[in-house]
């Protein structure tokens, strides 16, 4: 029974793809395959009974004195390279031997296999990094610039909020950073090492939004992928979902969502089966949810879940301090990623950025800087660097502020004007009243408005010491409109007279 046992092993060992060979606890060879002979450039019978340091010296004799295992070891086997797995044998804890495994005969054999399995471990590292980079958080605390009071509040609140699973209600204009908070709490809590998975409820259609947030089933509708697909909140799963836009989630979609927070369970579209998902759920929105609760376009029960820890990220024109602390870092940022050198921002040409009231906040900001960047004569951003819808706000205010400058210029050149018509009519009132097609009482007003009289003996016009002033007006729009009647008076009088 032995004998065929033994005989039936050595045919399968002399059939196998691989050398192989034992030898006993003294290291002589008791058995050698056909392969492992050739390896060897000799017979079988002339192994046997050998050293196995005289046939090769690749210190097989350590093994034995050792008892571990070696597996993967790259020996020179007669000038050729090959890979060994060399294991002990023993018997009642005793070493009695060890079997060497010789993988094949020359490494050359398998050098397109390394190249290929080495490109392989190349893809998936880079598949991991792509995951890694699209499934986590890219910013922290440190991204948010600025040092205004009403900064460093959010900056506290959030690092606050990152200690709780509570949800937590991020408002803002567009433009403010809300999505950097959101990052930055995901990379401040203890589910920094799961997935921060991120979704706008507004860029995707209303028809596919259910399945990008529940997932869906194997032939839940057409073209449906055979394995089914896992949703956003699957995919956040111990780690973070960030919906933004939340103010542009559907009404129906608002309930399904309020159920899944509730209840911390699933269905993926098409399936019946419920699936437990643990996540922390951020959300942000540039609507006033407030006003559509309403107006019924916003779920009261929706809100009140999602509104437990509220940050508000305060737009620029509220912290005109950070703006110069915000502009260096954003230029910074485009020197290096252009790899060109350092520009800088002129002292009139932030003086036009602090007037400008950036209804686009920090987004607006970094596009105006890119365009000057662009536009900049050399290392200094000047004025004339800046886009023309800064510009034009800039002038607008200047004229503002400058109003009564112009108003004046109008003023005295109306006023000359009423006296030169009042002597080519011979200071004759009514008579220059007909000349210019106006009422007489309409230019005894602007007589009076400038202080001017008529001294009827000498038929002279005087001006009085103390000149009438017009009233302060409060609103610009009410300032344009005596600014445009007055020219258009003096305009008149000069194509009487003329």
């Amino acid at each position: 029974m032995a004998t065929n046992m033994e005989n039936k092993l050595e045919r399968i060992f002399e059939d196998a793809l691989y050398a192989m060979f034992f030898v006993d606890n003294k290291g002589v060879i008791k058995y050698a395959n056909k392969k492992y002979a050739q390896m060897c450039r000799t017979t079988k019978e002339i192994l046997l009974g050998k050293n196995i340091e005289r046939v090769c010296k690749n210190e097989f004799i350590h093994v034995l004195k050792t008892g571990e295992a070696e597996f993967g070891k790259v020996l020179d086997l007669n000038g050729k390279l090959t890979v060994v797995n060399r294991i002990p044998m023993r018997d009642e804890g005793e070493i009695v031997g060890a079997v060497g495994l010789a993988l094949c005969d020359d490494l050359s054999q398998f050098k397109g296999l390394l190249e290929k399995i080495e490109n392989l471990e190349q893809n998936i590292k880079s598949y991991k990094q792509q995951l890694k980079d699209a499934y986590s958080s890219r910013y922290t605390l440190s991204n948010i610039i600025g040092e205004s009071k009403e900064i460093k509040l959010a900056k506290k609140l959030s690092v606050e909020a990152s200690k709780y699973p509570f949800p937590v209600l991020i408002t803002g204009e567009s433009g403010t950073g809300k999505e950097l908070f959101a990052h930055a709490i995901h990379h401040l809590s203890d589910r920094k090492r799961h997935n921060f998975i991120r979704i706008n409820c507004a860029a995707i259609p209303r028809d596919l939004l259910e399945s990008e947030l529940f997932g869906y089933e194997a032939g839940a509708f057409s073209g449906a992928g055979r394995n089914g697909k896992p949703g956003k909140i699957e995919l956040a799963h111990k780690g973070t979902l960030f919906l933004d836009e939340i103010s542009e989630l559907p009404f129906d979609m608002q309930a399904k969502l309020l159920r899944v927070i509730q209840e911390k369970e699933l269905e993926r579209v098409g399936g019946r089966k419920l699936r437990f998902v643990d996540f922390r759920l951020i959300a942000a929105t540039n609507g006033n949810l407030e006003k559509m609760l309403t107006k019924k376009e916003f779920r009261e029960d929706l809100y009140y879940r999602l509104n437990v820890i509220r940050i508000q990220a305060p737009p620029l024109r509220e912290r005109p301090k950070d703006l110069l602390l915000i502009s260096h870092h954003v230029l910074m940022n485009l020197c290096s990623d252009q790899q060109i050198s350092e520009k800088k921002i002129s002292k009139e040409a932030l003086e036009v950025l602090l007037d400008y009231q950036w209804p686009g906040n920090v987004r607006e900001l970094s596009n105006v800087l890119q365009y000057a960047m662009i536009y900049a004569e050399d290392s200094v951003i000047g004025v004339n660097s800046l886009p023309g819808s800064v510009l034009a706000f800039s002038s607008e205010k200047t004229i503002d502020f400058d109003r009564n400058y112009f108003r004046n210029i109008v003023e005295d050149a109306e006023k000359k004007a009423l006296c030169y018509l009042i002597r080519k009519a011979g200071y004759n009132v009514n008579g220059a009243a007909k000349m210019i097609g106006v009422h007489r009482t309409a230019l005894y007003k602007k007589l009076k408005r400038y202080g001017l009289r008529i001294n009827g003996s000498n038929g002279f016009v005087t001006e009085h010491r103390k000149r009438a002033r017009p009233k302060p007006l409060d609103h610009i729009s009410d300032e344009k409109v005596l600014f445009s009647h007055e020219t258009a008076f003096l305009e008149n009088i000069l194509r009487s007279v003329d």
